[in-house]
């Protein structure tokens, strides 16, 4: 299971990346579009995902048994989309040049209306890519979650997830090595054809409703766990600490031997056939259950708290990814606590979230929120502006080889791992405020610097090497924007907080960064593209800390 969920990450993100990164490359070189209609082009997939995703989502939840073929379905209808696009460039021929002996005027229309004509095949392409092809990483995302059932504590560490970012980076580059080593673009839908059917096979042996079922059954025998122990008159004052259970004492379900990685468990070997587990089992009261669940899962997240430590201390995983665990865990006992609220109104409420927190976050103004709300719509069209055209500027303007430019994805992905490793203790440390201003001041010095490249050898390692801002601005601005959004968002409108979060960087902000950088990269030039980014990351981070002077604590 552990390393079907690795390889359906590396799979979906190497789809995702292998293609539309170099698109831009191939709309300007090939199909011969003009900057502003590469940036029409572009901008139809972050609109087309906002309807998108939601769509797939809701069909593979109504359908949870068809989740794997319908993720190797939508991948394939996306792969004959992309190819549309490159038997399109065999059709296409360099336009006609003018001479003085040509009717300039004729030959201009005639040139024009093919361009619009190549320029709107293209687009339904890639309207048909966005659709189907990449709400795949949410779907992968929903898929893991569904699977790794109680360990999905793997996930909010980023254990699987890793896995994709390795995957983005060798992509890029093996995309741009195989296009210098043979000149030809095609090598980018070469490499996407491959991914696509890598993905489509890991997604057709994905049962996510199997997953799902041995996750029950799981939970039908620690219910029954709790009755057994409620039968033997076992009972447990409320809101003491109470110790961990010996370990021998612990059913195999309960069981964490820190000798057995997590990886090497079998739901099978645990639980037995899924039938037999089902009928041999007695339904639980869920009085009863609930009651002592929230014992056990205290007690559980005290037993892994010890865990992590021992392993922080040089026998396994290292402290961050600890604490990311215990915290994690004290996600899922919050939750138990608001369901024992619920059933049992008369019990004395254990303050979770103590009463002055609360009121803090009730008094997070408008003012700041709009601020950080306007910043990060902001920074998402810089983002946007800065990413799809890159290739095209270090293609165009530096004559960098695609070899070369291949580069930019282990660099900055290198980058985006380190700093979203130290996220959390930078936060811990200097605060969320400091954290985001650095990612914005990070974005500012590496777009002004490109102004300042040339052709040389000197210009293209130096524009390497400004690509692990990419990385470093993305990791801390997002990281500590999705903590931010959890401490301004009430606790029953986080999952709201994390959609507008997401609707505004990578949404509206992708879809208007696209325009915005190809009318500018059309009319004025790429220079000025990145000028105009660092001036609207300045307004950004402007806004941003005006929204944090102390009169709108």
């Amino acid at each position: 299971m552990y390393l079907l969920c690795k390889l359906l990450f590396a799979g979906v993100f190497s789809l995702v990346v292998a293609a539309p990164t170099y698109l831009p490359l191939y709309y300007h070189d090939t199909l011969h579009l003009s900057p502003e209609q590469i940036g029409l082009v572009i901008a139809i997939a972050p609109f087309v995902q906002s309807v998108a995703c939601p769509f797939w989502t809701y069909i593979v939840d109504q359908r949870p048994r068809y989740h794997g073929p319908i993720m190797a379905f939508a991948s394939f209808c996306g792969g004959i989309a992309l190819l549309g696009i490159m038997v399109l460039g065999w059709s296409q021929s360099e336009p006609h040049s003018l001479s003085a002996g040509d009717l300039s005027r004729e030959v201009e229309q005639q040139n024009n209306a093919t361009t619009v004509r190549v320029m709107w095949i293209a687009s339904l392409c890639a309207l048909a890519f966005a659709f189907f092809t990449m709400p795949n990483t949410s779907l992968v995302d929903s898929a893991v979650i569904k699977m790794l059932g109680r360990n999905k504590v793997l996930y909010v560490t980023g254990e699987q997830r890793l896995w994709g970012s390795l995957a983005t980076g060798l992509t890029i580059l093996l995309v741009g090595v195989l296009i210098s080593a043979t000149q030809n673009l095609d090598m980018l839908f070469y490499v996407s054809t491959g991914s696509t059917v890598i993905f489509m096979a890991c997604s057709a042996v994905t049962n996510v409703a199997w997953y799902e079922r041995m996750d029950q059954i799981a939970a039908i025998q620690q219910q029954q766990y709790f009755e057994e122990e409620h039968q033997q008159h076992i009972s447990f004052p409320k809101n003491i600490n109470l110790p961990t259970p010996r370990f021998e004492e612990r059913t195999p379900l309960l069981r964490n031997d820190l000798t057995t990685p997590m990886e090497e468990r079998d739901y099978m070997t645990l639980f037995g056939h899924p039938d037999d587990m089902i009928n041999a089992t007695a339904p639980c009261t869920l009085d009863h259950a609930l009651s002592h669940a929230s014992t056990q899962l205290r007690q559980e997240a005290n037993h892994t708290a010890s865990e992590d430590a021992f392993r922080s201390a040089g026998f396994g995983h290292s402290l961050g990814l600890a604490v990311s665990r215990i915290s994690s865990i004290d996600h899922y006992s919050y939750a138990s606590h608001l369901f024992q609220d619920h059933y049992h109104p008369s019990a004395n409420k254990p303050a979770i979230l103590g009463d002055t927190q609360l009121q803090e976050k009730q008094h997070y103004s408008k003012i700041r929120v709009v601020t950080f709300l306007t910043a990060t719509l902001l920074y998402g069209i810089v983002w946007s502006m800065v990413v799809n055209f890159l290739f095209l500027f270090l293609s165009a303007d530096l004559h960098m080889p695609p070899s070369w430019i291949g580069w930019t994805g282990p660099v900055g992905g290198l980058a985006e791992l380190v700093c979203f490793y130290y996220a959390k203790p930078l936060t811990d440390r200097y605060g969320a405020s400091f954290v985001i201003l650095a990612a914005f001041a990070i974005t500012i010095v590496r777009c002004f610097a490109y102004t300042t490249l040339d052709g040389s050898v000197l210009s293209h390692c130096l524009a390497l090497a400004l690509q692990a801002g990419h990385g470093m601005g993305y990791a801390l601005f997002w990281a500590t924007s999705v903590a931010e959004i959890d401490a301004i968002f009430p606790v029953e409108q986080r999952a709201v907080g994390q959609g507008v979060l997401g609707g505004l960087h990578l949404g509206l902000g992708m879809g208007f960064g696209a325009l915005l950088g190809g009318y500018i990269s059309q009319f004025l030039s790429n220079l000025w593209l990145f000028r105009v980014a660092a001036g609207i990351t300045t307004l950004a981070a402007a806004i941003f800390a005006f929204g944090r002077l102390p009169r709108f604590d």
